[in-house]
């Protein structure tokens, strides 16, 4: 057996020094959550809007399905921005939430309610009041898998296999780059702007379909 010298053996127990580097420092534990239920506020006022507004009902008469398209989505598309506007408001006058990017938190929320506005009215006008109560399921098991509460590796595997590909996830990640990381949020423009584009097409093939349904 080969001796062990006592200058061998002071290095063996030499402790490990870890070095710590923060991109960002966050003021308080609201500031690292803001993300989370920022996007669950958002996508609970697209279901309760979509629940007590009909946006399939007609109220006037139309030559072109995309007019009455265009007038009903204009109208909703104004409410919805003016909601996310609000919360925004409230979260940095009221509780004093200092993202890096002020500007690209605010316009990152008005993406992201377009998009979950989107994807909300496409499913209550084709299926109705069931779509909008699909919806609130979608959104519960969204919450699930998130890792917002608790960070996703934490969570059983059928929830980490989801968790890169939904909506809530999109958006928490763009306003996490937003408000403390200051990272890129390109490809997560890029998909929410897909979505708004092809659930919009989803609810003017609504307005298609249903184009000689008489306006009340």
């Amino acid at each position: 057996m080969t001796a062990v010298t006592p200058a061998q053996r002071r290095v063996q127990v030499t402790p490990i020094h870890l070095i710590q580097r923060d991109t960002h420092s966050l003021a308080n534990n609201g500031t690292g959550m803001a993300p989370y239920f920022m996007t669950i506020a958002l996508f609970v006022g697209c279901i309760t809007l979509n629940i007590i507004y009909d946006a399939g009902q007609r109220h006037g008469k139309y030559r072109y399905f995309a007019l009455a398209w265009l007038d009903k989505m204009s109208f909703l598309w104004g409410f919805v921005v003016l909601a996310a506007s609000a919360l925004w408001l409230g979260v940095w006058q009221v509780n004093g939430l200092r993202p890096v990017h002020p500007l690209a938190t605010y316009l990152f929320s008005l993406l992201i309610i377009l998009a979950f506005f989107s994807l909300v009215t496409c499913f209550r006008l084709w299926l109705g009041l069931t779509g909008a109560w699909l919806m609130l399921l979608f959104m519960i098991f969204q919450i699930g898998c998130s890792g917002g509460t608790y960070p996703i590796e934490l969570t059983n595997p059928l929830l980490r296999a989801f968790h890169p590909y939904l909506p809530m996830t999109i958006a928490m990640s763009g306003l996490h780059q937003t408000i403390s990381l200051g990272g890129s949020i390109t490809e997560q423009v890029a998909i929410l702007v897909g979505m708004v584009v092809a659930f919009s097409l989803g609810t003017l093939a609504y307005f298609y379909r249903h184009q000689d349904v008489s306006a009340e």
